[in-house]
């Protein structure tokens, strides 16, 4: 084969790809061709599996190192598919979606639409069946859905005890923020690894894209502290997360805001109880925290610090060393200006 066109490792795994994907049976089938061509695999053999010639798919391995995959598809036009529903019943559908759940349709237990469901639902209501979930796709873009995971909410999380949080921290927030002696802190703790975190990103079609990925586990921990006033973060690096540390990271934070009333809201973690913290809060009369209620990790703007920090610092990165990431995630972090309302309150920088 010294007479064939040097393949690449990508456009190899390119192959790889698309044959485990399955997009369309033609193509796949030339692909295989391709794939036992580069393995050297006997002529007969090939033509006997993929029903190619050598010849043939020697011309097929030159068309796809130069045009890519899509020129192993067919060139045949697909049929649009068929509109089986008329307008008006698109309309209805298109309303159930939005107003309705398959729950009330005595699809018991399901509170979010699937394709699957939608079909059964139309061959119920209309008697209608798509050979193809093309066309429930599209129903479901004209109801302007998208196609997204829904959010995990533990069953813990009590609602009633939210709003009655709510009620009673918000004008205690605004008094809070209006102090010219204090600074109004939210705070929380992430675990950073060197594993991989992958992003959705936008990829050109068909081609493959792979972030590297490291099999040595570090860890380690990351306070922060976002001053709803300003908008500055305060992040410090810490072994893990306990009484003893906390207290250390606090005395760092007061270090920071020096000559100034600390109140922080934070989550119920153990470590924010603990007897240790507790001793230390009774030295020293800086600091005023208060808890957020339990399960509600929404109202805490920290997260939206962490998720932001994550998308520019972290995703889709090899993380060899932690020590070097942990540095980048401190400069980034203690040089941003984060902006993220806390019950309204949106600091003194612009939105």
């Amino acid at each position: 084969m010294n007479f064939l066109q040097k393949m690449t490792e990508n456009q190899y795994k390119e192959l790889v790809m698309n044959i485990k994907a399955d997009k369309e049976a033609f193509a796949t089938n030339r692909a295989r061709a391709i794939i036992m061509l580069e393995e050297k695999l006997p002529a007969d053999l090939i033509e006997t599996i993929t029903n190619y010639k050598r010849e043939v798919v020697v011309k097929l391995r030159r068309l796809f190192i130069k045009k890519g995959y899509e020129a192993l598809a067919s060139k045949r036009k697909k049929a649009e598919p068929k509109s089986l529903l008329t307008r008006n019943q698109k309309n209805q559908i298109m309303d159930i979606l939005n107003t309705r759940t398959p729950s009330d349709f005595g699809f018991n237990g399901y509170e979010f639409w699937t394709a699957t469901i939608l079909g059964h639902l139309i061959k119920e209501q209309y008697g209608v069946q798509y050979k193809s979930k093309t066309s429930l796709y599209l129903i479901f873009k004209k109801a302007r859905f998208t196609f997204r995971k829904p959010k995990k909410q533990s069953e813990k999380k009590d609602e009633k005890r939210i709003i009655e949080w709510k009620e009673q921290f918000k004008p205690i927030i605004a008094s809070e923020c209006e102090r010219n002696d204090t600074v109004v802190l939210v705070g929380d703790e992430m675990v950073l690894t060197s594993q991989t975190r992958l992003q959705r990103v936008w990829l050109p079609l068909d081609t493959p894209a792979f972030v590297q990925d490291t099999t040595k586990r570090q860890t380690t921990h990351i306070y922060g502290f976002l001053n709803v006033q300003s908008g500055v973060e305060t992040a410090f690096q810490a072994a893990s997360q306990t009484g003893e540390i906390t207290v250390s990271i606090l005395k760092k934070l007061s270090l920071e805001y020096s000559g100034k009333r600390i109140v922080i809201f934070w989550d119920n973690a153990a470590w924010h109880k603990s007897e240790t913290v507790r001793k230390y809060l009774q030295s020293t009369n800086h600091f005023q925290l208060y808890n957020f209620p339990p399960y509600a990790p929404e109202l805490n703007p920290q997260e939206h610090v962490w998720k932001e920090i994550r998308e520019k610092v972290i995703n889709n990165k090899l993380i060899n060393n932690i020590n070097t990431i942990t540095k980048e995630l401190l400069e980034f972090a203690n040089n941003s200006i984060f902006k993220y309302r806390f019950f309204g309150v949106h600091g003194t920088w612009e939105l």
